[in-house]
Parts: C-alpha cells; structure tokens; sequence
C-alpha cells in the first residue's frame, strides 16, 4: 500500500473500524517500537549482563509485540480467505479453530521462554561484522 492508497482508504474509514486500527499496528505503531528497542539496547550498559532485568523487560516486550503482529496478521488473512469463500459460516468457524489453536499452542511455548531468560541466556548480537558476531562484543 502506497502512501496515497494509504491516506485515501485507511484514513477516513471511522475511529471504530477494527481494520483501521489493525492497519495502524502493522503499519507504524511496530515500526516506532523497533527504532524505540533498537535505541534502548544501545542506551542499555554494556557490563550489565543479558540476563539482567533491563534487557529480560526488553525482550519479553519485543517478543509480545512480534506474537500480536503475527497473530494481527493472521486474523487479516482470515478475513480475506472468509471473504473469498463468500462468507460461508463454516470458513469462519474452520479459521477461528485453527487460529484457537495456534494461540494454544503458541502461548506456552512463549511463557516458557520467558521463564528461561531467567537463568542467563544468550544475547546475540547481530553485526555485519563477522569479528563481532563471533567475539561476542
């Protein structure tokens, strides 16, 4: 979507339209947390070690905003499948089940995640700098 697409069907739809509001997510709201979390990282101390409290809160929020885009963007993906089916009543209740599901399944396994930042994980940090990747600087 261009930015005048962009301006043309999203900005007037109404404040209560959810697709709207999802679009925002997707569209902007994600991309200041990234630049937000990419500039905090940096503003973080360098000895505090990466399973301190500072880059845990970080990562537990990167890692919840990462599981509401992917699962905004399923529920888009829904709606357009749903659509393309003609609205039949079944493609809803088929594609909310597997949506269900995936919450089920996917919500655990990122708790137990959270619970394993704990004990000292790994903090990588990616560089196109190879000697940096492997020193771990």
């Amino acid at each position: 979507v261009t930015i005048e697409e962009e301006v043309r069907y999203i900005w007037p739809m109404k404040k209560r339209h959810a697709f709207k509001w999802l679009y925002i997510f997707l569209r902007h709201f994600l991309l200041v947390v990234q630049i937000t979390c990419q500039i905090a990282f940096r503003l973080l101390p360098v000895v505090s070690p990466p399973a301190s409290y500072d880059y845990r809160t970080l990562l537990i929020v990167m890692a919840v905003l990462v599981e509401c885009a992917h699962f905004t963007l399923e529920f888009i993906l829904a709606f357009r499948v749903f659509a393309l089916f003609g609205g039949r009543p079944w493609v809803s209740r088929l594609l909310g089940c597997l949506i269900l599901a995936e919450i089920i399944c996917c919500t655990p396994i990122t708790l137990l995640g959270f619970k394993n930042l704990g004990g000292g994980g790994i903090l990588f940090q990616l560089s196109p700098d190879a000697n940096i990747q492997m020193s771990g600087r």
